[in-house]
């Protein structure tokens, strides 16, 4: 009994030290530091995925794996069964595909938010890989997500750009949300499909209109604690614009637009613009770009140029006769490229205004028979136009 009693001395000293110790400490402060912390790692671990998903959007074609679609612009699809790797094929043509981020795809870590889960991705119909879209892909490509803050406000959308992808950072189950945990590369189970209720709640479980709106969580917020960044169309090609590879790809989409136009006229006559308007006195027509199926182009030429012929207008003379003058020489043809957008401009549109600028707008709109303008497109200002005699 003496021995026990011993201890009772040395045991309430050292509980005595301890409450002095914690009674000094802000629990406060404590608390906000280690909420801090996990903030600033679900941020770091969003910038790095959208880093990585811009850059593989960026370089699709220049995979030897992509060799069969090689669009510039395509995007992974989501990781449904959750081992870390993108699926072969996600829903159907043109339909958003939403699961977990590809991580092992996209060549980054296995990313986590500041609670320790795997982070989320939604990717617009016309941008994942596969089923691909049959509708045009480019620069003006529009996107499928309004993003809207905690507070309401647009985020983008409206006179901006929509986003073509969001990266969605899930945080922690809110109350009565129970996920599973069965020893996959991240917390949860096999089927993203069936189990997106229980970690997103910034995007409704499914979704059918467009455009569809993704909604900015707040931590710790009851209703939706998801965090999340975005992806617009501009900033996967804002980077590859001063590219040798990007510009050589523009280059290549004029020169073969250019050959079959030359292989037709050897043919027989010069083809005919789509949707075209003719001049006063019937000499000319100015219209859309023929698509690949008219022009007999084939092969991988055949979806690039689908792809980019937006951005043309194509002039013909009727009678095949060098009856324009483009930069001071006669010719039987023109090609015109509008560059990217400038200010005002609203893309896709069958406006001309939407693609040209003065003085190369007026002439064509009046379909003339003199046009003046670059005959390059120069990536340092990309928004210039640029007119191709064709003869």
């Amino acid at each position: 009994m003496k021995q026990q009693s011993g201890y009772v001395l040395p045991l309430m000293l050292i509980s005595l030290f301890a409450a002095t110790m914690l009674w000094g400490v802000d629990v406060s402060g404590l608390g906000q530091r280690i909420r801090q912390a996990q903030v600033d790692a679900t941020r770091q671990a969003l910038v790095e995925a959208r880093q990585a998903l811009i850059a593989y959007a960026m370089t699709y074609d220049l995979d030897p794996d992509h060799t069969g679609n090689p669009r510039i612009g395509l995007m992974p699809c989501p990781d449904d069964d959750n081992d870390g790797s993108s699926e072969l094929n996600c829903g159907s043509s043109d339909e958003l595909a939403i699961g977990r981020l590809p991580f092992r795809t996209i060549a980054v870590p296995q990313l986590r938010d500041g609670d320790g889960d795997c982070l989320w991705y939604v990717v617009a119909g016309r941008r994942k890989n596969n089923p691909d879209s049959n509708q045009p892909l480019n620069w003006d490509t529009p996107g499928q997500f309004d993003l809207v803050g905690h507070a309401g406000n647009a985020l983008t959308g409206g006179s901006g750009p929509r986003a073509v992808a969001v990266v969605i950072a899930p945080h922690g189950p809110l109350a009565g949300i129970q996920r599973a945990n069965d020893d996959h590369a991240c917390r949860g189970g096999s089927d993203a499909t069936a189990e997106v209720a229980g970690f997103v709640e910034s995007l409704a479980a499914n979704p059918v209109s467009t455009p569809v709106t993704v909604t900015e969580g707040q931590f710790a917020d009851a209703a939706n604690n998801d965090a999340v960044v975005w992806i617009t169309s501009d900033e996967v090609f804002r980077p590859l614009l001063r590219s040798a590879h990007f510009t050589g790809f523009l280059a290549q989409r004029e020169s073969v637009a250019v050959v079959a136009i030359q292989n037709a006229l050897a043919a027989g006559e010069l083809p005919a613009p789509d949707s075209a308007a003719t001049s006063a006195d019937g000499d000319r027509q100015l219209g859309g770009l023929p698509d690949a199926a008219t022009l007999l182009i084939g092969g991988t030429d055949a979806r690039n140029h689908d792809d980019w012929r937006e951005m043309y207008r194509y002039l013909r003379c009727v009678d095949a006769s060098q009856c324009i003058t483009v930069n001071g020489i006669g010719c039987r043809a023109m090609l015109a490229f509008g560059g990217t957008r400038n200010g005002g401009q609203m893309r896709p549109s069958a406006a001309l205004r939407d693609y040209f600028e003065e003085p190369l707008l007026s002439a064509m709109q009046t379909v003339s028979d003199t046009y003046s303008a670059s005959a390059i497109w120069d990536p340092t200002t990309p928004g210039v136009d640029a007119v191709t005699c064709v003869n």
